[in-house]
This record gives C-alpha cells, sequence and structure tokens, in this order.
C-alpha cells in the first residue's frame, strides 16, 4: 500500500493534499534517512520549521502542530507496511499555546456588512445575482463557507422566506430566517442565471436531465468549492481591500451580541456547539470603554 493510498482511505481530499504536501517536505529534509529517523531528528525538523516564515510572519503554532500530525501519519503508514516496527514520535506533542480571542474590535460593523453586498459588482452579466447570493448569505446568516455550499434546492422554503442549514448531526441541524430583499435575489438567480451556469459544464458524464442539487454553482457549472468563495467574493479588490468569508461571518455574530441579543439565541444561529464560543465575541471592557468615550466625550 502507497503512501498516498494510505491516506486516501483514513482522510478527505482537502486534508489528504496537506498531509502529504507536509510529509514530502520533511522527507526531504531528511533525505535518505526519513525512514530510518529518530525522535530527535524529528524535534529537528521541528526546530527548523520554527526559523522559517511566511511572508515575514513565523509559522503559526498551529502549522506546526499540524506539520508533526502528518509526520505521525507517515510513521504509522511505515509501521502498517512493516517498513519500521517502532514509531519515533508517537508520543510527541507540542506545547505552543494558540490564542483563541477573537479581535471583535477589527470587525466589520452591520453597516459595513451591508455595504459590501451593495457595492459587489460582477462583471460577468451571468452571475450578477449568484455572488450577491453568496455575499447575503454570509452576511444575514452568518454561515461558514463549507454550510453555504452544502445548501441544495430543497433546503430553501422562499414562501416561508426560510433556509434549512443541515449539520452531520441531524438533531444539530437549523432553519434560519431570509431578509425579504435575499428572497428576491436568490429567485432571480434560481430563475434566470443558475440555467446558464448549469449548461456551461462541459464534463462528459454531466447531464442537464440530472443537475445538481446544490444552490450555489460556479462559473464552470459544477457545485462551488468552499475555497473559492474568497476568490469570487473578491474580483477586483486590491490585495489590502480583500474580505473573507470567516472575518463576514465573525463579524455578523459580534454584531448580533452587540445588538443585544441573547447568548443563547446566538449561539443556535451560529451553529456554536459551545456557548463559550458565542461569548468570545463579546465586548472587551476596553472596548466598552473606547465606545463609551466617544459617545458621551468625542474627541474635537
Amino acid at each position: 500500500m502507497s503512501l498516498e493510498e494510505y491516506i486516501g482511505l483514513k482522510f478527505s481530499p482537502t486534508c489528504q493534499k496537506s498531509y502529504l504536501y507536509n510529509i514530502r517536505r520533511y522527507i526531504a529534509y531528511c533525505g535518505d534517512n526519513a525512514v530510518d529517523a529518530t525522535y530527535q531528528d524529528v524535534l529537528d525538523f521541528i526546530a527548523f520549521l520554527r526559523t522559517t516564515s511566511k511572508k515575514g510572519v513565523p509559522l503559526h503554532p498551529k502549522t506546526l502542530m499540524n506539520y508533526l500530525f502528518a509526520i505521525k501519519i507517515y510513521y504509522q503508514w511505515l509501521l502498517v507496511t512493516e517498513q519500521r516496527d517502532d514509531h519515533p514520535c508517537k508520543t510527541l506533542f507540542l506545547t505552543d499555546q494558540i490564542s483563541k480571542a477573537i479581535p471583535v474590535e477589527t470587525l466589520y460593523s452591520h453597516q459595513e456588512l451591508l455595504d459590501l453586498i451593495e457595492q459587489h459588482k460582477p462583471v460577468k452579466h451571468y452571475i450578477q445575482f449568484r455572488d450577491k447570493v453568496i455575499l447575503g448569505l454570509l452576511v444575514h446568516q452568518a454561515l461558514t463557507g463549507l454550510e453555504l455550499v452544502n445548501i441544495k434546492i430543497n433546503d430553501l422554503n422562499l414562501e416561508q422566506g426560510s433556509v434549512h442549514i443541515r449539520d452531520k448531526h441531524p438533531k444539530k441541524d437549523r432553519v434560519l430566517a431570509l431578509q425579504s430583499n435575499q428572497i428576491m435575489l436568490i429567485y432571480n438567480y434560481l430563475q434566470n442565471e443558475r440555467p446558464i451556469l448549469l449548461s456551461r459544464n462541459k464534463d462528459e458524464d454531466y447531464t442537464l436531465e440530472k443537475p445538481y442539487e446544490n444552490l450555489i454553482i460556479n462559473n464552470e457549472g459544477r457545485p462551488l468549492d468552499p475555497h473559492s468563495i474568497s476568490r469570487h467574493i473578491n474580483q477586483y479588490r486590491t490585495k489590502d481591500d480583500k474580505i473573507t468569508p470567516f472575518k463576514i461571518r465573525q463579524s455578523a455574530i459580534k454584531n448580533l451580541l452587540r445588538n443585544g441579543h441573547d447568548l443563547r439565541v446566538v449561539q443556535v444561529f451560529a451553529g456554536h456547539k459551545q456557548s463559550g464560543s458565542t461569548e468570545a465575541y463579546k465586548q472587551t471592557g476596553l472596548e466598552e470603554l473606547k465606545n463609551a468615550i466617544q459617545k458621551y466625550h468625542p474627541l474635537a
């Protein structure tokens, strides 16, 4: 069994690509010693990674942990294929602290989020509605990229103005209300643009007799990949002006809490499993103080 086959049996396509990249970089570092490397060799590689940077920024602790996890997969494969009889780093764990603090001060206001939708103007005539549908679902429903691309046509109820967001655990599904302007955008997209996008699919095994069920279709007539959402919503934006789906989601959650919505209600709305994940979006004491000063004692 090859390394690629082993990883393919255990992980998603996206994870496979990442793990294989990390493993190959480790093997390139170790050279001919990779198969027989020791605990110290793995430590030396992690130490080497700590000296590297990306665009002048040191690697994030989570990136280092991902490298170590990939290396562990590599040695587990060597064990399974009987190329080794021990695992040199099975008990190795990094103690780097990962900050989970959310920079609420840098997130978008509600009006800024609305402006993102209003100001977005795709050039191609057949995606005028689709990209605003995408932005609307990010802004108004605070969806993750994966939730957005997994929405099926049958998950929509335009008469009732709602969308069903499905979870791998059905008990955690949630039904979210759509804004009135979203309903019209989605309707126009379904009637005018989605059929055009589907007709652009040139795959030999695809037929319009059995179209995709996904709501959002890309420019090539296929279901949208979550990793390409950023590219669609950043068309013609400058490098310094780029926006991310995750920051939009964070901003929407923050604004709900700032406007006085109950923590538990926002938790369910956002699909957070733990209330602490939602509570992290509350204003810090410093931010509240700054806002109070600006409100009651504005600077001249």
